[in-house]
């Protein structure tokens, strides 16, 4: 019963939400850090861009990319998740809602977005990074942009998957074509406003 209440909560409150990219990132990173200025600077462009930025809701990357949505006068939305070592919700989001349990939550992250945008992250990051590119990959979205921001970060992984999932035969190389590496907010926006077909 929790978890089907969880599930008509979100579905209720989100019904309503505008276009939407969800941005994922680490909770660890402080505001004097340079991945948190990027975070605030994308969720001020994706709002700009016509854009509501949904995020975890927690501190670090995820403050930044709400706090820039609310700079540029957009609809900041967080989906927090019960943690002992949480904060809660961060004061920039204008919808939140808490979770219980994670898959009900990225439920909601993949529903009501059309493009993931990933900074750096630890462990949480990297299962929504790949749950996204496997539901991609099967074809359960479609028209789905997956954007990595920060190419020092991701340029292990991606050549991991070239070097090692793609010539193992794991993934195809044709994979490789749904994730997109950039260290430009600019071009971020670009590549989701041009996957999605929307028009500035």
């Amino acid at each position: 019963m929790r978890i089907q209440s969880e599930f008509v909560e979100g579905f209720g409150a989100l019904a309503e939400v505008p276009k939407a990219v969800t941005v994922f990132g680490s909770a660890r990173t402080p505001q004097d850090h340079v991945e948190y200025e990027r975070a605030r600077n994308l969720g001020a462009a994706l709002a700009e861009a016509g854009f509501a930025v949904i995020t975890g809701g927690g501190p670090g990357v995820m403050e930044g990319a709400n706090r820039g949505a609310c700079d540029a006068g957009g609809y900041s939305i967080g989906l927090g998740i019960e943690l002992p070592f949480e904060q809660g919700l961060n004061e920039w989001v204008d919808l939140g809602i808490d979770f219980r349990y994670f898959f009900v939550r990225k439920t909601m992250f993949v529903k009501y977005a059309q493009a993931f945008v990933c900074l750096p992250g630890g462990f949480g990051t990297l299962d929504e990074l790949f749950e996204a590119l496997t539901l991609v990959q099967t074809g359960k979205v479609t028209r789905f942009p997956i954007v990595l921001l920060g190419t020092d970060y991701w340029s292990g992984l991606i050549e991991w998957i070239k070097n090692t999932l793609v010539t193992e035969g794991k993934v195809s190389h044709k994979d490789l074509e749904l994730i997109h590496c950039t260290d430009s907010v600019d071009e971020a926006v670009r590549i989701v406003v041009e996957t999605t077909g929307e028009i500035l």
